[in-house]
């Protein structure tokens, strides 16, 4: 019998296939459930497992009870020529996010810069997902999500503010982009959600126990525990900055109103999300822009290193050649996982296997 933790390689394009079947079993639109199942496929080859196919109970779930609507519609609340606010109609975070960027993208185009938020949603997948969609036709973007309560404030035992994620992606010319994808947390609730499933333990550091006690059992921080914030009280305040920017601005939940995708199964989510696309040939040359960018990546790859050290990165590099490596070899995922989500999508009637 094979150890939960073994890790099985599968195609990608067969996890695809897998997660696109699992989502139009669940009542999703072929569009919808397609760049659902994109989003997760992505996370997996940018070695972003915890926000790839481990996360499709936890969304179908809650299609199943009632409290995410897979033929949600989205809105428009109010616009102008750099704005809009968007109502995600309580339907998934990744349509509703797509067409926020793309909305933010064409803005940006004749307005120079734009923003365009979304409410009344759900869990959206990797921060970055949306934020290079920008940097594809050459622009900043900037994307963030707020989520339930996870973290204390500095000092504090009970979770009150989301690890509420941030990304920017900056196009680098004909080096791989700059991706900065961050949760405001030491780590992201769902390496925690990883490593019990793995029965592993989680470092010192990432979280503390019901009564603010810092633990290594990812149990205990699952159960009543709290995310630590990244340095302290300054991740906190960046989390503090993203729920007031993705919830309270774009008139959606915050801080206490919006719910857990995993553990609170009678209350909608109440998600928020923000989305920015700066046009760069509006400030300067593109192509110079472009090549200083270039010019500042060679300073970093060949700057000197640290004795042991092999090599330096930018942010978001080593997801790009991890995903370089998994598009020909293939996506590890633990047996465990596979175990579950094949025993899930034969309780879904979905036909194929992993």
């Amino acid at each position: 019998m094979q150890d939960k933790a073994t890790l099985v390689t599968i195609n990608h394009q067969k996890l695809l296939s897998f997660a696109l079947e699992c989502f139009l079993c669940t009542g999703f639109e072929e569009e919808s459930a397609q760049l659902i199942a994109d989003s997760l496929i992505e996370a997996d080859l940018r070695g972003l497992n915890t926000h790839g196919v481990i996360r499709i109970p936890m969304y179908l779930n809650r299609v199943k009870t009632g409290l995410i609507d897979p033929l949600a519609r989205v809105n428009l609340i109010k616009e102008n020529d750099n704005m809009a606010v968007l109502d995600a109609g309580n339907g998934m975070g990744q349509p509703a996010s797509v067409y926020a960027m793309q909305k933010a993208i064409e803005k940006a185009g004749v307005s120079t810069i734009s923003m365009v938020g979304v409410r009344n949603s759900n869990h959206f997948g990797t921060a970055a997902y949306y934020s290079m969609m920008a940097a594809e036709r050459r622009m900043l973007g900037i994307s963030c999500s707020n989520t339930e309560p996870l973290m204390a404030a500095p000092g504090g035992a009970k979770a009150v503010v989301g690890n509420n994620p941030l990304s920017i992606a900056i196009p680098g010319g004909n080096k791989p982009d700059i991706v900065i994808d961050m949760a405001m947390s030491a780590a992201a609730i769902g390496k925690i959600v990883l490593a019990q499933k793995k029965g592993e333990s989680i470092p010192l550091g990432w979280a503390t126990d019901k009564i603010g006690n810092v633990t290594t059992d990812p149990n205990e921080a699952l159960d009543g525990g709290a995310l630590l914030p990244f340095s302290g009280p300054k991740g906190y305040s960046f989390a503090l900055a993203v729920d007031i920017l993705a919830g309270i601005l774009m008139g959606s939940g915050f801080g206490e109103d919006v719910k857990s995708p995993f553990n609170d199964f009678l209350n909608q989510q109440k998600v928020g999300h923000m989305f920015m696309a700066i046009n760069i040939s509006a400030f300067t040359n593109l192509e110079k822009f472009l090549a200083n960018v270039e010019e500042l990546i060679r300073q970093i790859k060949t700057a000197p290193v640290a004795p042991g050290v092999k090599e330096a990165f930018l942010p978001g590099e080593i997801e790009y050649n991890t995903k370089c490596t998994r598009l020909v070899d293939g996506i590890p995922l633990p047996v465990g996982l596979i175990d579950e989500l094949n025993a899930y999508a034969q309780e879904l009637t979905v036909k194929s296997r992993l």
